[in-house]
């Protein structure tokens, strides 16, 4: 699949507030060495959805342009590898350090694995299964009451619903 042309495609299909523009902003596609080294920190196996997107982008940025000012960025719609690595060892790090105030944030971090964040609310995940196989559905983990809630079956069935605001939780 080409991630690039899906994404743009989504993006001429959504609807936006007049006045609104945005845009993917596509970064260059991830290395080997990237993937082995988010594998074998997170003990994790990448679902292959994911793993096909990040050869074609290593991280993609929603830009936004308002009343054709100039572009800027909005936000990650994926986090580049380093990123998610980052990401994935601090919410581990709270799960594996019970008494410390971090703990709060993520109380299940070593069961998921965080890609994106939609801000204020939720972060974007795939569960992990016991055999460290990342699974290919889609979840929000809303830190406040820390809900999970299933969003997509298919990181290709979110991109469409998120990028358009269809999507909905389950």
């Amino acid at each position: 699949m080409n991630w690039r042309d899906f994404i743009i495609e989504v993006y001429a299909d959504a609807e936006r507030a007049p006045g609104i523009r945005s845009k993917p902003d596509f970064r260059p596609p991830a290395l080997s060495q990237d993937f082995a080294e988010l594998e074998s920190l997170l003990k994790v196996l990448m679902p292959l959805e994911l793993r096909s997107l990040f050869l074609d982008s290593n991280g993609v940025m929603s830009m936004l342009s308002v009343d054709d000012g100039d572009w800027f960025e909005d936000m990650w719609l994926f986090w580049p590898i380093s990123d998610m690595v980052k990401q994935n060892l601090r919410m581990r790090w709270a799960t594996m350090h019970p008494y410390d105030d971090n703990r709060r944030y993520c109380p299940r971090g070593d069961d998921l694995l965080f890609f994106a964040s939609n801000g204020a609310d939720g972060t974007f995940a795939h569960p992990i299964n016991a055999q460290g196989v990342v699974e290919p559905s889609v979840f929000v983990w809303t830190p406040i009451g820390d809900e999970l809630t299933l969003l997509a079956s298919s990181l290709k069935e979110f991109v469409r619903a998120w990028l358009t605001g269809q999507a909905r939780r389950t």
